[in-house]
């Protein structure tokens, strides 16, 4: 949930190569949930914290490369897809600090962290 509260995130999985991150307004219960990363290009959107601000939440996905799991940043008001970090291993985790200033990425395998 967002620092304002105003949405449910949440994972719409088809298989363990197909996810889409999924919204719906807490203020509408039982109002379906719009899958916002369905027009994009590739199959795995996988949605992660929120950032700081609110405006966007942090998402794994192959976009990128194809090849390797990158985070991205989904702004939510324009619907919008931005890689921020595409390294040449998997992003397994992500990790915003409270104040949205400070995000860790984590490769656990290769025990790479990124700041």
């Amino acid at each position: 949930m967002p620092p304002d509260g105003r949405y449910v995130l949440t994972a719409i999985m088809g298989a363990n190569t197909d996810c889409h991150c999924g919204l719906a307004p807490v203020d509408a219960p039982g109002t379906p949930v719009e899958n916002v990363t369905e027009g994009l290009p590739g199959e795995y959107y996988y949605p992660g914290p929120w950032a700081g601000d609110g405006a966007a939440f942090y998402v794994r996905t192959t976009d990128a490369d194809h090849d390797h799991v990158s985070l991205a940043r989904f702004a939510v008001e324009e619907r919008t897809l931005e890689i921020v970090a595409s390294p040449a291993w998997n992003v397994e985790d992500v990790v915003v600090s409270a104040d949205g200033r400070t995000v860790l990425i984590v490769d656990f395998l290769a025990e790479n962290l990124l700041s």
